[in-house]
């Protein structure tokens, strides 16, 4: 479906190149203001936004520690927040570390961090993401963006770096919607009883992950117009901003 060859406008490509840390800035700024935005909606007390500093010329090292500051304060709201629905024949059934959510990492021995999801909740989000990877592929392409000039990942084979930044202000929506499957149950997929998240929908490997069934996926999959719609308007922004030299 990604078809074509192009890999971006040489006049945006430029820009990309020249102006790195005004795109990331724009990203993590965006970014932040869509996680404050996710914990408003999960009725978290007492939330407070991070602030980048007015000082243009912050240093890309520094903002990325901002981002970094303000995505453990953000990740451990949801420890303390969400949980899975679970009936109580399958809570009796499920591995106690499936009951509520552990934070963004793996509990396997040497995975790393955010993947090999050993939960349902970080299983949803790593599957939601990728399909945001091959929406915001998608987007890059079709408005001109190269996908392998990253700023604020690295680059290398088989990786579209530049892909992995856009997402990053997207992935507090996706997060939206994870939160809005698991507690809003006319949301929720119907299949026997929806008012709880049922155990047939994961599973777990003898490694310990833990593995998304249908109908879950197709329900997340099904997400893509969403999330493509998202994508397109950060990828939009930030090419208008390089096509015509605006502040981003």
């Amino acid at each position: 479906m990604s078809s074509g060859t192009s890999e971006g406008n040489t006049r945006i490509a430029e820009q990309q190149l020249a102006r790195p840390l005004e795109i990331a800035r724009y990203l993590i700024d965006q970014k932040i203001l869509g996680q404050y935005s996710t914990l408003q909606s999960m009725n978290v007390p007492d939330v407070q936004p991070v602030v980048l500093s007015e000082d243009i010329s912050i240093p890309l090292a520094r903002l990325m520690g901002i981002e970094g500051a303000a995505a453990s304060s953000y990740w451990n709201e949801w420890k303390n927040h969400v949980q899975v629905p679970w009936s109580p024949d399958d809570l009796s059934r499920v591995p106690a570390h499936w009951v509520t959510f552990p934070g963004r990492t793996s509990l396997r021995e040497g995975a790393k961090k955010n993947r090999h999801a050993t939960d349902p909740v970080n299983a949803m989000l790593n599957y939601a993401y990728k399909v945001l990877e091959s929406e915001t592929l998608l987007v890059c392409r079709r408005y001109g963006l190269n996908p392998d000039y990253g700023i604020l990942h690295a680059t290398g084979e088989g990786r579209h770096a530049f892909v992995h930044d856009l997402m990053e202000p997207v992935r507090p929506y996706v997060d939206k919607l994870i939160v809005r499957f698991l507690t809003n149950r006319t949301d929720r997929i119907y299949y026997l009883n929806d008012a709880y998240f049922d155990r047939r929908w994961c599973h777990e490997t003898k490694a310990g992950n833990c593995k998304l069934d249908p109908p879950l996926t197709h329900t997340i999959a099904g997400w893509a117009p969403e999330i493509g719609s998202m994508a397109r308007e950060y990828a939009l922004a930030v090419r208008r901003k390089l096509l015509y030299n605006g502040e981003i």
